[in-house]
């Protein structure tokens, strides 16, 4: 309804692309590589999917809201989570990784006792990078899709990633400025 809302204001058309769980298996293949990376979950697969319907429905370039959760802090129980989760994950990879791989691993060094735009920070400088734009980005190209990320323009991050937390985050809800 948000969406439906938001369009007719703009004048635009609402276009829904729906994607189902079952047709994700046999794109794996496919999404991996064409981001030439790991996937971590079934999203970068459904992104795969949803970035070719995009541009056999006309689209050439689609704005993304990649990197809003980032420098907003939109998800702030997961930034709080954050060094918890990252914790969990090493402890996973050092029980499935064969040797060799554990030990690239490096030693493990505490999680810092962070605040909310700590976790923000380290959240931006590993997760954006690694998990987040990769498949975005690899994707949507692969699709023949410009993707742009209006949220990591750099004047726009730079004003955000200003911004201290309670200007970010109200009543647990995050991405207040939005």
């Amino acid at each position: 309804a948000q969406a439906a809302s938001l369009c007719s204001s703009l004048g635009v058309e609402q276009v829904t692309v729906e994607i189902g769980e079952a047709q994700l298996p046999d794109r794996f293949e496919d999404a991996v590589l064409a981001a030439e990376a790991p996937l971590w979950n079934g999203k970068a697969v459904a992104s795969l999917l949803f970035f070719e319907r995009c541009r056999a429905a006309g689209a050439g370039a689609l704005a993304s809201g990649c990197g809003a959760d980032e420098v907003l802090c939109g998800q702030p129980e997961a930034l709080a989570a954050f060094d918890a989760r990252a914790a969990l994950e090493r402890r996973l990879a050092e029980a499935i990784l064969l040797p060799a791989a554990r030990a690239a691993l490096g030693p493990l060094a505490p999680p810092p006792q962070a605040d909310l735009l700590q976790s923000r920070a380290r959240l931006i400088g590993t997760v954006l990078p690694e998990s987040t734009l990769v498949p975005e980005c690899r994707l949507s190209a692969a699709a023949g899709v410009e993707v742009r990320l209006p949220y990591l323009e750099p004047a726009f991050a730079e004003l955000a990633l200003a911004l201290p937390g309670e200007q970010l985050v109200r009543d647990g809800c995050g991405k207040w400025p939005l």
